[in-house]
Order: C-alpha cells, then sequence, then structure tokens
C-alpha cells in the first residue's frame, strides 16, 4: 500500500469502520474548554501557592519570636538556678547551715 492510498484510507475511514465525522464547531468548543479548565487550575495552584507563602512567613516570623523568648527563659532559668541567689533566697526564709550535732547518718 503506497502512502497515498493509506492516506486516503485514512481519510475515507477503513473498509467495514466508520468514522464519525467531527464537525469544527465541536471541536473548537472542547479545546476551548480544555484551555479554560487549564487556565482555572493553573489560577487555583498559584492562589494556593501565594497563600502558602504567606503562612510560611507568618510561621518563620512566630518562630523567630518563640525563639527569643526561649532564650530570654533559658537566661532567667540559669539566673535562678545559681548556687549564690538559692543561698540568699534560703537565708531570706531563714534556713541555716546544720550543726554537727544535726546531721545524722544513715547505715545502708
Amino acid at each position: 500500500m503506497t502512502s497515498f492510498s493509506i492516506a486516503r484510507a485514512i481519510t475515507s475511514g477503513a473498509p467495514g469502520r466508520a468514522v464519525p465525522a467531527v464537525r469544527p464547531w465541536a471541536a473548537r468548543i472542547a479545546v476551548a474548554a480544555l484551555c479554560l479548565c487549564s487556565a482555572l487550575l493553573l489560577t487555583a495552584v498559584r492562589l494556593q501557592a501565594i497563600r502558602l507563602g504567606y503562612e510560611l512567613n507568618d510561621l518563620v516570623r512566630e518562630r523567630q519570636v518563640l525563639a527569643a523568648r526561649v532564650g530570654e527563659l533559658e537566661m532567667e532559668l540559669s539566673s535562678l538556678a545559681s548556687p549564690d541567689r538559692i543561698e540568699r533566697e534560703a537565708r531570706r526564709l531563714g534556713f541555716v547551715y546544720p550543726t554537727g550535732a544535726a546531721i545524722v547518718l544513715l547505715d545502708e
């Protein structure tokens, strides 16, 4: 079969098989609908990406604030746990160092 006869068989339809004719306006509507759906999908994806970008910026900012707060609390903890401060607070509450008679050794 030559290329001319193959092309003629494709355009006219293969023997025993009917090829439905596609109307030009139906093809144009299908292509336009496909383009519209693609554009809407692309717009939705782009809006979601922008929304997620704003959310990410807010979370990064919140993380920085919380990291600064953790640093402040760590400094406060280290100052509250210092032995000098604990001793001052114990004396203010009336605690004293034990004398020799107040110390009791426990046998194991």
